[in-house]
């Protein structure tokens, strides 16, 4: 039995941009945040809206408002999700921060969750031990 679930892939990519965030930002804040953006709209496209509770809904709004470049004009060619990152307020970038935190955070525990009830039913099975052996991944 394979253990992977629904919340682990959007979970470890809410953790890459969650570390984006975090000083220092070698290439600049932008950069870091654009990148944060990507990794975010990646968990986004993996995640169906009917495996999230309300407050998993308000931190993915929040994340899709403040990420949005659909606005940020790109003259230069930079990339929009830099221009956009380049006009979040102190505000916005709080606003953002936190919500990937909180829902990489509430994906890490649903992904869990999954994997131990999924080790409770191969228990029962009898699989457990096979699969903490490593023979039943």
């Amino acid at each position: 039995m394979s253990y992977g679930n629904k919340y682990r892939g959007p979970a470890e990519k809410l953790s890459a941009a969650r570390d984006c965030l975090m000083p220092p930002h070698p290439k600049g804040e932008a950069h870091s945040y654009a990148e944060a953006f990507n990794q975010c709209s990646l968990a986004l496209l993996d995640l169906r809206p009917e495996d999230l509770d309300d407050i998993a809904h308000s931190w993915v709004a929040t994340i899709e408002r403040t990420g949005d470049p659909t606005d940020a004009e790109d003259p230069s060619g930079r990339g929009s999700w830099i221009v956009r990152a380049e006009q979040l307020s102190i505000e916005e970038k709080e606003r953002f921060s936190r919500a990937v935190n909180e829902l990489a955070n509430w994906l890490q525990r649903r992904s869990y969750d999954e994997w131990r009830l999924a080790l409770a039913d191969d228990n029962e099975e009898g699989n457990a031990e096979r699969w903490l052996e490593g023979e039943g991944q």
